[in-house]
Protein backbone atom coordinates (compact mmCIF):
# COMPACT_ATOMS: atom_id res chain seq x y z
CA UNK A 1 0.00 0.00 0.00
CA UNK A 2 2.89 2.32 0.74
CA UNK A 3 4.25 1.84 -2.75
CA UNK A 4 0.88 2.82 -4.29
CA UNK A 5 0.78 6.01 -2.20
CA UNK A 6 4.31 6.91 -3.31
CA UNK A 7 3.41 6.47 -6.99
CA UNK A 8 0.18 8.39 -6.45
CA UNK A 9 2.08 11.27 -4.82
CA UNK A 10 4.65 11.31 -7.63
CA UNK A 11 1.84 11.25 -10.21
CA UNK A 12 0.06 14.17 -8.51
CA UNK A 13 3.28 16.20 -8.38
CA UNK A 14 4.07 15.54 -12.04
CA UNK A 15 0.51 16.38 -13.11
CA UNK A 16 0.51 19.61 -11.09
CA UNK A 17 3.84 20.52 -12.68
CA UNK A 18 2.49 19.79 -16.18
CA UNK A 19 -0.74 21.72 -15.62
CA UNK A 20 1.25 24.65 -14.20
CA UNK A 21 3.63 24.60 -17.16
CA UNK A 22 0.79 24.54 -19.66
CA UNK A 23 -1.07 27.31 -17.84
CA UNK A 24 2.11 29.42 -17.69
CA UNK A 25 2.77 28.90 -21.38
CA UNK A 26 -0.80 29.90 -22.26
CA UNK A 27 -0.57 32.98 -20.06
CA UNK A 28 2.71 33.96 -21.66
CA UNK A 29 1.41 33.32 -25.16
CA UNK A 30 -1.73 35.38 -24.56
CA UNK A 31 0.33 38.14 -22.94
CA UNK A 32 2.61 38.37 -25.98
CA UNK A 33 -0.44 38.62 -28.22
CA UNK A 34 -1.74 41.59 -26.23
CA UNK A 35 1.68 43.26 -26.40
CA UNK A 36 1.78 42.79 -30.17
CA UNK A 37 -1.74 44.22 -30.56
CA UNK A 38 -0.86 47.22 -28.41
CA UNK A 39 2.29 47.77 -30.49
CA UNK A 40 0.29 47.59 -33.71
CA UNK A 41 -2.01 50.35 -32.56
CA UNK A 42 0.97 52.68 -32.14
CA UNK A 43 2.67 51.72 -35.39
CA UNK A 44 2.59 54.25 -38.24
CA UNK A 45 1.62 51.46 -40.65
CA UNK A 46 -1.84 51.48 -39.13
CA UNK A 47 -2.39 55.20 -39.62
CA UNK A 48 -4.03 54.44 -42.98
CA UNK A 49 -6.35 51.82 -41.52
CA UNK A 50 -9.46 53.88 -42.27
CA UNK A 51 -8.53 54.73 -45.88
CA UNK A 52 -10.13 53.14 -48.91
CA UNK A 53 -8.38 49.88 -49.92
CA UNK A 54 -6.52 51.35 -52.91
CA UNK A 55 -5.10 54.14 -50.75
CA UNK A 56 -4.17 51.70 -47.97
CA UNK A 57 -2.23 49.64 -50.50
CA UNK A 58 -0.50 52.73 -51.88
CA UNK A 59 0.38 53.85 -48.33
CA UNK A 60 1.79 50.42 -47.48
CA UNK A 61 3.86 50.48 -50.69
CA UNK A 62 5.12 53.95 -49.77
CA UNK A 63 6.24 52.75 -46.34
CA UNK A 64 7.97 49.69 -47.85
CA UNK A 65 9.83 51.94 -50.31
CA UNK A 66 10.77 54.33 -47.53
CA UNK A 67 12.11 51.45 -45.44
CA UNK A 68 14.30 50.41 -48.38
CA UNK A 69 15.47 53.99 -48.96
CA UNK A 70 16.19 54.51 -45.28
CA UNK A 71 18.15 51.27 -44.84
CA UNK A 72 21.55 52.98 -45.26
CA UNK A 73 20.65 55.54 -42.58
CA UNK A 74 19.40 52.85 -40.21
CA UNK A 75 22.58 50.85 -40.79
CA UNK A 76 24.70 53.96 -40.24
CA UNK A 77 22.91 54.72 -36.95
CA UNK A 78 23.22 51.09 -35.79
CA UNK A 79 26.92 51.01 -36.60
CA UNK A 80 27.34 54.36 -34.86
CA UNK A 81 25.74 53.00 -31.69
CA UNK A 82 28.05 49.98 -31.80
CA UNK A 83 31.01 52.32 -32.21
CA UNK A 84 29.88 54.41 -29.24
CA UNK A 85 29.63 51.25 -27.14
CA UNK A 86 33.20 50.34 -28.16
CA UNK A 87 34.42 53.83 -27.29
CA UNK A 88 32.73 53.67 -23.90
CA UNK A 89 34.50 50.38 -23.14
CA UNK A 90 37.91 51.58 -24.35
CA UNK A 91 40.66 52.00 -21.74
CA UNK A 92 41.07 55.66 -22.74
CA UNK A 93 37.83 57.64 -22.58
CA UNK A 94 37.52 59.88 -25.66
CA UNK A 95 34.58 62.19 -25.03
CA UNK A 96 35.10 64.15 -28.24
CA UNK A 97 34.98 60.98 -30.38
CA UNK A 98 31.82 59.85 -28.57
CA UNK A 99 30.19 63.25 -29.10
CA UNK A 100 31.05 63.18 -32.80
CA UNK A 101 29.71 59.64 -33.16
CA UNK A 102 26.48 60.63 -31.40
CA UNK A 103 26.15 63.59 -33.76
CA UNK A 104 26.48 61.25 -36.76
CA UNK A 105 23.87 58.93 -35.24
CA UNK A 106 21.43 61.81 -34.71
CA UNK A 107 22.03 63.06 -38.25
CA UNK A 108 21.31 59.63 -39.73
CA UNK A 109 18.17 59.19 -37.64
CA UNK A 110 17.02 62.72 -38.47
CA UNK A 111 17.48 62.13 -42.21
CA UNK A 112 15.59 58.87 -41.97
CA UNK A 113 12.68 60.58 -40.20
CA UNK A 114 12.75 63.61 -42.51
CA UNK A 115 12.44 61.44 -45.60
CA UNK A 116 9.59 59.42 -44.09
CA UNK A 117 7.63 62.49 -43.03
CA UNK A 118 8.14 64.25 -46.37
CA UNK A 119 7.00 61.19 -48.29
CA UNK A 120 3.87 60.91 -46.11
CA UNK A 121 3.09 64.58 -46.71
CA UNK A 122 3.56 64.11 -50.47
CA UNK A 123 1.29 61.05 -50.32
CA UNK A 124 -1.34 63.05 -48.41
CA UNK A 125 -1.19 65.85 -50.99
CA UNK A 126 -2.32 63.39 -53.66
CA UNK A 127 -5.31 62.13 -51.65
CA UNK A 128 -8.87 63.38 -52.00
CA UNK A 129 -9.90 65.70 -49.16
CA UNK A 130 -12.01 63.09 -47.29
CA UNK A 131 -9.22 60.50 -47.44
CA UNK A 132 -6.66 63.11 -46.38
CA UNK A 133 -8.71 63.83 -43.27
CA UNK A 134 -8.84 60.13 -42.42
CA UNK A 135 -5.08 59.86 -42.89
CA UNK A 136 -4.47 62.93 -40.72
CA UNK A 137 -6.64 61.45 -37.98
CA UNK A 138 -4.77 58.15 -38.23
CA UNK A 139 -1.43 59.94 -38.06
CA UNK A 140 -2.57 61.84 -34.98
CA UNK A 141 -3.20 58.51 -33.27
CA UNK A 142 0.02 56.88 -34.49
CA UNK A 143 3.48 57.65 -35.70
CA UNK A 144 5.43 60.85 -36.18
CA UNK A 145 2.43 63.14 -36.10
CA UNK A 146 1.07 61.65 -32.90
CA UNK A 147 -0.75 63.98 -30.57
CA UNK A 148 -0.98 63.49 -26.81
CA UNK A 149 -4.23 61.82 -25.73
CA UNK A 150 -5.57 65.08 -24.25
CA UNK A 151 -5.02 66.95 -27.53
CA UNK A 152 -6.64 64.13 -29.53
CA UNK A 153 -9.79 64.42 -27.44
CA UNK A 154 -9.90 68.19 -27.99
CA UNK A 155 -9.23 67.92 -31.76
CA UNK A 156 -12.28 68.29 -34.01
CA UNK A 157 -13.50 65.04 -35.55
Amino acid sequence: MSRVRTWLAVSVIVNVFLVGGIAGALYRWRGDEHIMLAQQHRNIRFAAQELAPQYRKAYAALLRQQRRNAAPYARQARQGRQYVAQLLMAPQFDQQAISMALTHIRDAEFEQRRQLEESIVAFAAALPFDERILLAQGLQRRGSFQLPASARQAAPH
